[in-house]
């Protein structure tokens, strides 16, 4: 059974993909509801109005935005954010939709400095699949406004329904001594029945995804069991990802492997082990894996890691870079397991084992590749994620039994 689930991935990592930006007419602005003085446009969040609500508290960050800020001695400074609209194609890369069963009614909320005035518009997720360079009377056919439901303390409602792109557009009135401008933030959603869940696909096969990566001692005796005698390549253990239960059980675990041969290039591997109820092991499946996640066979033989791409034996930098990019990522928890590799750029590129859980009831545990952009001036964002589905890699990857 399909279960709801809350996700957004916020727009501000898609800030580099320029287009033009534009202001919308707001509802008639209130009274200024105090000072704020900070430089950063405020965040916005989405919390359930009721019960009934299928969503979780989700925190949004600004898109495309206009903000000065004072700086004491009467001086004041100004940034302006234009990225990408909220019908171009490309959002989808950048925002990950809410995924509802039906019609949620959400406050919207602004802590610490509510927004004085508050419009909504909204488009069929139809309007996405319009081909470029369209009238924009042809988007308008897809537009509707949306009512909101303003109530005492600056307190506004929104009635989200399945697949809908929405933009609200927020704006704080010039005041002496405090920070003011205006932004819009941008919300999908889609229908649950046609929600992806990736813990339900990876547990095709009967395999159940590990609740702990840790390589207990239990675990690596079983590990240790399996590779006696085995020559040739030299496996570590990095994760232990899950198991099936067979007539014995299954075992798959994350490694770094590398060739018995001077000046050989460390890859990974995912090794699978079968281990008997006498408590016996062998290896049944070994699945080569480039640093992209790809399948490869031959990962082991390169001369080097491919696109400039080494193994990353220091964890600090990578960590670091990992952690602030992941402030900006909402409705799913990683938690980093290992900085894989490096990659030098006009700053850093990295690749961090995770293990992720999905925010939504009855959501298990699963294990992903997330590659990690720095710039040089220290700024993080994630860039991309690609899913270990254990029962497709061993079907398709597997090279050594």
């Amino acid at each position: 059974m399909k279960k709801p689930i809350a996700m957004i991935v916020l727009f501000a990592l898609c800030a580099a993909m320029m287009t033009g930006c534009g202001d919308k007419p707001a509802s008639e602005p209130q009274p200024a509801p105090g000072i704020y003085t900070e430089d950063k446009v405020p965040e916005l969040i989405l919390a359930p109005a009721d019960d009934s609500a299928s969503v979780e508290s989700l925190s949004i960050q600004p898109g495309n935005y206009s903000w000065t800020w004072p700086k004491g001695n009467g001086e004041s400074a100004s940034v302006e954010a234009c990225g990408l609209g909220p019908t171009d194609p490309a959002l989808l890369t950048c925002v990950e939709p809410i995924q509802l069963q039906k019609a949620a009614t959400v406050k919207l909320i602004w802590p610490g400095f509510p927004a004085q005035s508050v419009s909504v518009v909204s488009w069929d997720v139809g309007v996405f699949d319009l081909p470029a360079g369209v009238e924009q009377t042809q988007q308008d056919e897809y537009l509707r406004n949306v009512e909101l439901t303003e109530e005492e303390d600056f307190e506004r409602t929104l009635v989200l329904e399945p697949d809908r792109v929405y933009d609200v557009y927020a704006s704080w009135q010039e005041v002496t001594g405090s920070s003011f401008g205006n932004a819009h933030y941008y919300v999908i959603t889609k229908a649950a029945e046609n929600v992806w869940e990736p813990w339900e696909e990876q547990l095709a096969g009967g395999w159940q995804n590990s609740e702990s990566p840790e390589i207990t001692s239990e675990l690596r005796a079983v590990f240790d069991k399996a590779l006696d005698g085995f020559v040739g390549v030299g496996y570590e253990p990095i994760a232990y990802l899950g198991s099936q239960i067979a007539a014995g059980t299954n075992h798959a675990f994350f490694c770094k492997a590398q060739v018995i041969y001077p000046n050989s290039m460390p890859y990974f591997a995912i090794v699978y082990i079968y281990e008997d109820p006498e408590g016996k092991a062998e290896i049944t499946d070994i699945a080569s894996m480039t640093v992209y996640g790809d399948l490869d066979e031959n990962a082991g033989t390169a001369a080097q890691l491919p696109g400039g791409w080494s193994f990353a034996e220091a964890q600090e930098d990578g960590m670091a870079a990992f952690e602030r990019a992941s402030e900006y990522l909402t409705g799913a928890s990683y938690t980093p397991i290992r900085v894989l590799s490096s990659q030098v750029v006009a700053g850093m590129n990295y690749c961090v084992l995770c293990q992720a859980q999905v925010v939504a009831p009855g959501a298990k545990p699963y294990y992903t590749l997330v590659f990690v952009y720095k710039d040089l001036q220290g700024n993080a964002e994630c860039k991309q994620f690609k899913d270990l589905n254990l029962a497709r890699i061993k079907e398709l990857g597997a090279d050594a039994s």
